[in-house]
């Protein structure tokens, strides 16, 4: 793990140009256990030392983000994202442990996304999905659907299962047709755009903090991607504004602009 000080001595070169900051990394779950640190010392770090900008998180497990975290994550949106993106996979534990994935369950993994947003009501909650690995029986699939259908994702990537040379996952019986496979992950994004379009329902008329990302386009703290009818918005601000639905889209309509 990289120490904090190098990071927030990174971060606030970067705050002069940017207005959203992204942490990323492999596993950033376990950052800091090799130098007595943990992920919500450094995004707490990272808040009182670097002002102004907004942070996010890429990847992090569900089952990894202590009370600190979790309370950060649904505090000040203006400067911590409230957006998840937690790893599921299957909502299977039979496939799970095919998968080798021993730290979590679907019910641990489903207790970890209420405690974190329970209470919450602006969050993005993202989440991978393989269909169709090996052994996937159709009892396994409809877990998978019954699970992301009862927690609150507003997004999902889904891939069918294919082979990689070299992986464990050559070795499993029970190989599930390509066909099989894709009409599961054809039915698992049905129901992620299902749960998008909702969430989108939700947030019109609410209050959103956007980044501009280009011209007349920007990205809200929750992961929605706006147009920006207001052309007098600079190319790289952020604003405070609502959230109306215009022309088949989604706009964000400035109240207050902020100039990077």
């Amino acid at each position: 793990s990289r120490a904090i000080g190098d990071i927030v001595h990174e971060a606030t070169a970067l705050a002069e140009a940017h207005p959203e900051i992204v942490l990323t990394g492999i596993h950033i779950g376990t950052y800091g256990r090799d130098i007595g640190e943990s992920l919500s010392r450094l995004v707490e770090r990272l808040i009182r030392d670097v002002p102004r900008v907004r942070f996010r998180l890429t990847s992090v497990e569900a089952t990894e983000v202590d009370e600190r975290l979790a309370e950060m994550l649904v505090g000040d949106s203006s400067r911590l994202a409230p957006h998840l993106h937690a790893p599921l996979q299957s909502g299977s534990d039979a496939v799970l442990r095919r998968m080798g994935r021993h730290w979590y369950t679907a019910g641990s993994y489903a207790e970890s996304v209420e405690r974190i947003f329970g209470s919450a009501t602006c969050f993005a909650l993202a989440a991978d999905v393989i269909s169709g690995f090996p052994g996937e029986t159709d009892l396994d699939h409809r877990e998978t659907v019954r699970l992301i259908e009862r927690l609150p994702f507003t997004s999902l990537h889904v891939f069918p299962y294919s082979p990689r040379p070299g992986t464990a996952a050559l070795r499993l019986r029970g190989g599930v047709s390509g066909t099989v496979a894709r009409a599961r992950a054809a039915e698992l994004r049905a129901l992620s755009d299902a749960k998008a379009a909702a969430h989108v329902r939700s947030r019109l008329g609410g209050q959103c903090d956007v980044v501009v990302t280009e011209r007349g386009k920007g990205l809200t703290e929750d992961y929605l991607s706006v147009a920006i009818p207001d052309s007098s918005v600079p190319r790289r601000g952020r604003f405070q504004g609502v959230l109306q639905s215009g022309n088949g889209r989604l706009d964000a309509i400035p109240t207050s602009v902020t100039h990077v």
